[in-house]
């Protein structure tokens, strides 16, 4: 029986690195590691630059112990009434914990897509801050926008893509 790990770190970076060295410990355990094995692990959540970052990591359970989307969505946009900075910023942090040659080694990848948030919910499609996220250069919410090119620009595809340029530069699971 897998457990995810508890998500106790104070940022991206850290509930990512959470989340990967567990699985890399539990297969370990269990006599499952395969060599070369390569995890990797993500955070991510939306950064308000007027709220400190808020809700940041704690962007899936904003609103509290009952938190849905609709809940976060609302309690975001009353944080905001009285801001006229909306710039917001949804953040992707991975961890690729990779072993070869009895070698352990953890990299890090970013991914950024800057915005502002609405000042109302607009469109059904994506999920989470969706229909109020804004993407810089743009007019519509995610919400909004086709969800091919909501993932063209997203955070998380940037961070994939840097981990990929790593993977394809270093070889880093090909064989000796």
């Amino acid at each position: 029986n897998y457990k995810p790990v508890k998500e106790t770190g104070l940022s991206f970076k850290e509930n990512a690195i959470l989340k990967s060295r567990h699985l890399l410990n539990n297969l370990k355990k269990r006599g499952l590691l395969l060599k070369p094995l390569g995890i990797l692990a993500e955070d991510s959540g939306l950064e308000v630059e007027s709220l400190a970052g808020a809700p940041g990591i704690y962007s899936a359970r904003y609103s509290g112990l009952k938190a849905n989307d609709k809940r976060n969505n609302q309690l975001l946009l009353k944080n905001l009434r009285n801001h006229k900075n909306r710039k917001a910023c949804y953040v992707c942090v991975l961890s690729f914990v990779f072993v070869k040659n009895s070698n352990t080694i953890e990299k890090i990848f970013k991914g950024y897509c800057e915005g502002t948030i609405s000042h109302e919910e607009r469109g059904k499609g994506g999920f989470g801050y969706d229909p109020l996220f804004i993407p810089k250069g743009e007019a519509k919410t995610f919400g909004e926008l086709a969800f091919q090119f909501k993932q063209e620009i997203s955070h998380r595809k940037k961070a994939l893509k840097k981990w990929q340029r790593y993977m394809k530069e270093q070889k880093v699971l090909s064989t000796p």
